[in-house]
């Protein structure tokens, strides 16, 4: 099989991965299953037998002379191909799935707007170790906070880069994620900006705090909110700006202020 390096395709041969895999992502009878990325189809022929259903979204076509077969072996597999960035997720109570990092941000954004409640994804070692380290040192990232705000996450085995044809350049790691029920008073406020991520700072924290508030039944007024970021004494230059567009320095910076002022 040629694999198409243009779209970061890496599939993987080693059946011990491949048992731990379906092993952390707890298959049930009752599963209806989206998978991203297909590649050749190894993943797909372990999970169809073990689950209700099982989409599979694939952006490559010319990978249909290896998964085309599938729906007509396995009676609860679809599959469709397109940009899984473009796909509706919500039918789903689990996400299987090995992306390039470059799209593991909207993908985390997709997986949050339609309440994916469970996912199992292989991803390069640097970043899962990142997670891990997470408020360990100075520097904290948007995926980062992204992972550590809205989901429970495992790390499980690290995963030789030989156990992918063709090996990538870096080993990686499989991840469970559980999507949070349950915030503390920091994740909510930091989660409520993500979700205003078009809004400026100072505005979406304001509303994030009045929101907080409500969630306990109490008010916090607009004048109030504004007296309570005042005294977390952040930048102006941050309080100024998108979210989405502040450094990793601007955004430690603005976690830690929050984290201060919640007393964490």
């Amino acid at each position: 099989m040629e694999n198409n390096l243009l779209l970061g395709q890496h599939f993987l041969i080693n059946e011990k991965v491949l048992d731990e895999l379906i092993k952390l992502s707890a298959i049930t009878k009752t599963d209806n299953i989206l998978e991203i990325g297909a590649g050749n189809g190894i993943v797909s022929k372990r999970i169809a037998p073990l689950c209700n259903h099982l989409d599979i979204v694939e952006i490559d076509t010319n990978l249909k002379k290896y998964l085309n077969d599938l729906p007509k072996v396995y009676k609860n597999v679809s599959i469709i191909y397109q940009n899984a960035l473009n796909y509706n997720f919500s039918n789903y109570n689990k996400i299987i799935t090995s992306l390039p990092y470059n799209i593991l941000e909207p993908f985390l954004y997709k997986c949050i707007k339609y309440k994916v409640p469970y996912i199992v994804m292989l991803i390069g070692d640097k970043y899962a170790l990142s997670l891990q380290n997470f408020g360990k040192t100075n520097s904290i990232n948007f995926i980062q906070l992204l992972y550590k705000t809205f989901f429970n996450c495992h790390i499980g085995s690290f995963v030789d880069k030989n156990s992918f044809n063709p090996p990538p350049r870096t080993g990686s790691y499989i991840v469970k994620l559980e999507a949070k029920t349950i915030f503390s008073d920091l994740e909510f406020v930091v989660a409520e900006i993500f979700k205003q991520s078009d809004k400026k700072i100072k505005t979406s924290l304001k509303e994030s705090l009045i929101r907080l508030y409500a969630s306990k039944n109490n008010i916090l007024t607009q004048k109030q909110a504004k007296v309570i970021i005042e005294n977390m004494n952040i930048d102006e230059n941050i309080l100024n700006c998108f979210f989405s567009n502040l450094t990793n320095e601007q955004l430690c910076i603005l976690y830690n202020k929050i984290k201060a002022h919640m007393n964490i």
